[in-house]
């Protein structure tokens, strides 16, 4: 039986942690032109060898970094591929090996990615856990953006278990932090791009969605194309069937099923179960005996992906 490789490292591993973080990102980067299901192999080749050069000896924390970055990603993209229970698995343990590497905001970047997803899912005791464990996890230095995004993150947790007082205080929040980041400053790592008043907004849409609160989504109409103009495709898609499940909610069947077809088509041409299913779930949100035109060819159109 052949003998394990050992690769040789700097003492730090930074060089190479370097190199496998640049892997990840440029997965990140085909993540808004690939379907999941054609990056989750070299998405897993890059985690195995993230696992194996993190070998815990030595002052290694940037590739404990490095190994809990490949870990969410490959969450990610387990999730959009319709495998939730991996998902979970990678999250958690991308939460472990974060912690491991002694970066305190990674540590809570990723409980927070873990609140996000448990909340998308409707496990909102899981959601709320894992929010108040990523605020807990901050500490008093961290910069105002990752105060920014856990407020909105704990929003939505709490927009998940229907508490529309606690998720509209973590938005105040949220706001309020938004406003304190400074301008044209770099987005610190890990966070991947800036936080601002629509970003704010989107969350706004999404715990509407969840809340099924038309008012939270519709106030927010005037943000919403600066809200949906992030570069990447699904994420957009994702946003948009929260705007159509407020549309809806407010009586709006015609513009929310249009908003809801797009969604739906973008999550066909990607394979995104995720998107997917999510139309299927605003569908089940209409119950009117007589469906009008636009909900037919909806289904229609559901029908042809299903």
């Amino acid at each position: 039986m052949p003998m394990p490789v050992t690769i040789p490292m700097p003492d730090d591993g930074g060089d190479i942690a370097a190199c496998l973080r640049q892997v990840t990102a440029a997965g990140r980067h085909l993540d808004n032109a690939l379907p999941a299901r054609q990056l989750l192999p070299a998405a897993r080749q890059t985690l195995r060898l993230a696992a194996q050069l993190d070998t815990g000896d030595g002052p290694r924390r940037d590739l404990s970094a490095a190994h809990s970055e490949a870990r969410s990603f490959l969450a990610w993209l387990s999730w959009d591929a319709g495998d939730v229970t991996a998902a979970r698995d990678h999250y958690g343990q991308a939460i472990q090996t974060a912690r491991d590497s002694g970066h305190q905001l990674l540590h809570a970047y990723q409980l927070g990615s873990l609140a996000q997803f448990e909340a998308r899912l409707g496990y909102s005791a899981a959601a709320i856990t894992a929010a108040d464990r990523t605020r807990r996890a901050l500490g008093p230095d961290a910069p105002a953006v990752a105060h920014a995004w856990t407020a909105a993150t704990e929003a939505l947790a709490h927009a998940a278990a229907g508490d529309a007082t606690m998720a509209d205080e973590a938005l105040a929040r949220s706001r309020d932090a938004s406003v304190r980041i400074p301008e044209d400053t770099p987005v610190p790592w890990p966070w991947l791009g800036p936080f601002d008043h629509h970003k704010v907004a989107a969350a706004r849409i999404s715990c509407g969605a969840l809340l099924g609160r038309p008012g939270w989504v519709t106030g927010a109409v005037a943000d919403v194309p600066a809200a949906l103009s992030t570069p990447h495709v699904r994420q957009r898609a994702l946003l948009t069937l929260d705007l159509a499940a407020g549309l809806l909610a407010a009586g709006d069947v015609d513009t929310a099923f249009t908003a809801a077809s797009e969604a739906l088509r973008v999550g066909a041409e990607t394979e995104s179960h995720r998107l997917i299913h999510g139309a299927v779930a605003l569908r089940g949100r209409y119950t009117g005996a007589r469906p009008p035109r636009c909900v037919v060819a909806f289904d229609e159109q559901l029908a042809a992906v299903l």
